[in-house]
């Protein structure tokens, strides 16, 4: 059989008759998949499961894989799991699938084998035999195939082409899938090839990590040995540069090949860049006299002279410059040495790299300079350096934008300038440094950021109170956005402060471009502080004029939603507007009540500081049933104008609606309830207590209360000096404006006593 591929010998540890190798069947309609063997075997620990060719193998299965389940199909089922059925591979080999249900023990034929079948199993019996004779030396004990024992198998007569073609599909693709998980398997965690090397190579390699000088001695007339690789592409030279034994090194160096320092590993690390990786200054020293070169990258596309800055090692340093290293080479993201120790803070490093002829102003791939990284982090010296340097160059103390020196106006590719990097980290000294020597505070982002904007946001006070006197009103206007609502947005309080101090308007609404950023659609200053739950500078923005109805989402409906009693309570007194509709699902009542429903000391604080009560009880059809007129059948598709009988009454409120309209009878006069909401009521539990008010003349104190309250309106009502004016005791003050209901209020009396 040619067409045979390698499969694999099984050690069979419970034997199963293969009639009885049936579990539960499912409906399998592809003709091709039935034509397969499905198998479940556990994998490198993990239980997988793959349909196989009825005439293929389990070229995917090896050794030590153990095979939970294997059937095959049969007129349109696939087995199911087959208890007790448990396989170790023993052997990878030539050997078909059917080798998987062969036992010990031949059981009878209930129909005459066809020609094809003797065939295929006289095949099969002789890989088997050979297979026996050859692994085992012929019969052997607890191996579990037996050579004559067959089972019952479909042949492949009558399939069309179709057919035979979906099955060779299938097969191809299990071998791909076969090629590819050889692949992973022969690579370590590391990524890095299983090799398997020489017995003197591993003695080599022992004596260096020993440091046993004698015996390495004795190993280097293995020539060959020295060039051998390691599972991580490592030939004993690099071993031995990775050792603090220049002794080793030496040895190792003079037995290796002329080409050994140039070698690299998997990751692409020569010997020398090992030693300086490593810290190794002899070792080093010893590489770069034998000729080993001190500008090799690595993979990562790094370099020695970038390593041993990113290790602090001053001597290494100096000891690759003695060496000519490539000062200036370009590394990934087309980065220097110098970008590197100017991101760092290594100042010393940074004055030895220009002294040594460094380009002070190189870019990055992202267009950043040495400069930028350093202002950036804050590094106060490394920046007066490279600006000094600049000038230097230059020759000309009043002049820093040199083409030879560094830029302090340099942009990156998203337009950020050095002062903008340098708000980041919010150094006053270098902010200061950087507007001495010229650096423009009105120069954008692409985004339209200002340094301004940054500092504002990460709260750098003193950095802020240098960019205010230098920014200017228009470049703020273009910006498309207020310092204030950078923050508003990072929670600064103190900075806000100064903003507003400095007169920046608190009512500055985000341009339409800056707006389309934010999902709701958000304007104000004052929307950023609710959305954070920062009452401090919520109450001080609105104690500085900011009007709390600007945004298409109402602060108010952001901080009921938040649930913050105490943010609610003061965006009420300082006028929001507690009877506003919202946009989506609109309702006949404000939409503020849907957040309170099942709160009552929310429901009393939107009460008390006027809401429109009496809409609620507002409804069309009165005592007749809740029908459109205009009702043929068919819903509306559009949610307007929904009535408050007809949101109270679903199952899922109904249970609150008598606790509802209980506290709503306390803020108006006599109302008439609808059809739909008495039958709500009559329900509840509060019913008796409803009708008792509703049966009743509501009393003269408290008609004189909703008749004031109108009178006054709700933006009088809710501000403590429109009540000073009004020239009645404090007693009927309190009453006018609720305070026996006043649940909130109550409780921060209460806290505050105790």
């Amino acid at each position: 059989m040619s067409g045979q591929r390698s499969g694999c010998a099984l050690n069979k540890v419970h034997y199963v008759n293969a009639r009885t190798m049936r579990g539960v069947e499912a409906k399998q309609p592809n003709s091709a998949i039935r034509k397969c063997v499905r198998v479940q075997l556990i994998k490198n620990g993990k239980k997988i499961t793959a349909f196989v060719p009825n005439d293929g193998c389990l070229n995917f299965i090896e050794e030590n894989d153990e095979v939970l389940v294997a059937g095959f199909g049969r007129k349109g089922h696939a087995v199911g799991d087959i208890p007790g059925v448990r396989f170790k591979v023993v052997k990878v080999a030539n050997v078909s699938l059917l080798a998987l249900y062969k036992g010990k023990k031949e059981r009878p034929r209930s129909e005459e084998i066809t020609r094809k079948e003797e065939f295929f199993y006289q095949s099969l019996s002789s890989r088997v035999l050979y297979l026996r004779s050859s692994l085992y030396g012929g019969e052997k004990e607890g191996f579990g195939f037996g050579v004559t024992a067959v089972m019952d198998f479909e042949t492949s007569e009558g399939i069309c082409d179709e057919d035979v073609a979906t099955q060779y599909m299938i097969e191809q693709s299990l071998l791909l899938n076969n090629k590819q998980t050889e692949f992973k398997d022969i690579l370590s965690e590391d990524g890095c090839r299983i090799i398997q090397t020489s017995p003197e190579r591993d003695k080599i390699s022992s004596a260096i990590r020993r440091g046993d000088e004698a015996e390495l001695r004795l190993l280097t007339i293995h020539r060959a040995a020295f060039s051998e690789e390691d599972t991580a592409g490592q030939i004993p030279l690099h071993e031995a540069a990775m050792q603090n034994n220049q002794s080793i090194l030496e040895i190792t160096f003079k037995a290796s090949t002329t080409d050994a320092k140039s070698r690299r590993t998997r990751r692409g690390k020569t010997a020398i860049f090992l030693a300086v990786e490593k810290g190794f200054l002899e070792n080093a020293s010893f590489l770069l006299d034998n000729g080993s070169s001190p500008d090799c990258q690595d993979n990562d596309e790094e370099s020695q002279l970038v390593i041993a800055i990113r290790n602090n090692h001053f001597d290494m340093i100096k000891l690759l410059l003695c060496f000519s290293a490539n000062i200036n080479q370009k590394l990934a993201h087309s980065r220097t040495a110098l970008h590197e120790a100017a991101r760092l803070g290594l100042t010393d490093i940074v004055t030895l790299l220009l002294k040594s002829g460094a380009d002070p102003d190189p870019r990055s791939t992202y267009g950043l300079t040495p400069l930028a990284l350093a202002a950036q982090a804050g590094h106060v010296e490394i920046v007066r350096e490279l600006l000094r340097r600049g000038q230097d160059t230059c020759g000309n103390v009043n002049d820093s934008l040199v083409s030879t020196g560094a830029d302090v106006d340099s942009q990156a590719q998203d337009w950020a300038t050095i002062l903008y990097e340098a708000s980041a980290a919010g150094n006053p000294e270098v902010i200061s440094l950087l507007l001495e020597y010229g650096a423009d505070a009105n120069m954008p982002k692409h985004t339209g950021h200002l340094p301004i904007h940054r500092v504002a946001h990460r709260g750098h006070v003193k950095a802020l109170a240098l960019l205010i006197p230098l920014t200017t009103w228009e470049a703020v206007e273009e910006s498309g956005m207020s310092p204030l609502h950078s923050a508003a947005a990072g929670g600064q309080t103190q900075c806000l402060q100064m903003l507003l101090d400095a007169g920046y308007d608190p009512n500055f609404m985000l341009y339409p471009w800056v707006r389309r950023n934010y999902d709701d659609q958000r304007r104000s200053v004052l929307y950023f502080t609710v959305t954070n739950e920062d009452i401090c500078s919520t109450k001080m923005l609105l104690e500085a004029g900011a009007m709390p109805n600007q945004d298409p989402v109402k602060c108010l409906q952001v901080a009921l939603r938040l649930g913050n009693y105490k943010l609610i309570d003061t965006l009420l007194r300082y006028g929001a507007n507690v009877n506003y509709f919202c946009r989506v699902n609109t309702t006949h009542f404000p939409s503020a009540l849907q957040y309170a429903l099942k709160d009552d000391v929310l429901l009393r604080m939107l009460f008390n500081y006027g809401y429109d009560v009496q809409r609620c009880f507002d409804c069309p059809y009165g005592d007749r049933a809740h029908v459109p007129d205009d009702y043929e059948g068919w819903t509306n598709t559009v949610i307007k104008d929904t009535m408050f009988c007809e949101v109270i009454c679903v199952n899922w409120l109904k249970d609150l609606s008598g606790n509802v309209v209980r506290l709503m009878l306390d803020y108006v006069d006599h109302v008439k309830f609808c059809s739909k909401i008495k039958a709500t009521l009559m329900e509840q539990k509060q019913w008796p207590e409803i009708c008792k008010i509703q049966e009743n003349v509501r009393c003269l104190q408290h008609l004189c209360r909703l008749t004031i309250r109108k009178c006054l309106g709700r933006l009088r009502l809710r501000a403590p000096v429109f009540m000073s004016f009004l020239t009645l005791p404090q007693r009927l003050k309190d009453y006018i404006l609720y305070k026996e209901y006043d649940l909130h209020g109550q409780k921060q009396s209460e806290m505050m006593t105790s």
